[in-house]
């Protein structure tokens, strides 16, 4: 099974919800490009990315490099919320704290009402 993903723009913020599991680095790669590029082509600066639906599978050193890669990609992006399943919470923080040292404004969530909340309010 791949990641299947279905987008919606609300304003200036796009709307992701995701499913199925990621098989390796070069699939979480495209489905980030994938869903990079919705938010350049809409004017989005904010993102809520709903991925309680999708089984993580990638080690360690294929989440740092995923942070690197998306820390190289998104500083358009003014916020980036993924909302996780609590099953993969140490992969969750370790995603977010590569990406936040890297500069990014990027939260990890565990429930989509925090990742509205953070996403909604300025600072």
């Amino acid at each position: 099974m791949s990641i299947d993903f279905r987008l919606n723009i609300d304003s200036d913020i796009l709307r992701v919800a995701a499913w199925g599991r990621d098989e390796n680095l070069a699939q979480v790669e495209e489905y980030g490009m994938a869903v990079l590029s919705a938010a350049i082509s809409n004017n989005c600066t904010r993102a809520i990315i709903d991925e309680s639906g999708l089984e993580y599978r990638l080690g360690k050193i294929d989440t740092f490099e995923l942070a690197n890669f998306y820390s190289e990609k998104v500083p358009q992006m003014a916020k980036v919320a993924i909302v996780c399943n609590p099953l993969y919470t140490d992969d969750a923080v370790f995603l977010e704290t590569v990406a936040v040292n890297r500069g990014l404004q990027f939260r990890v969530f565990f429930n989509k009402q925090d990742a509205e909340h953070w996403v909604s309010h300025e600072a």
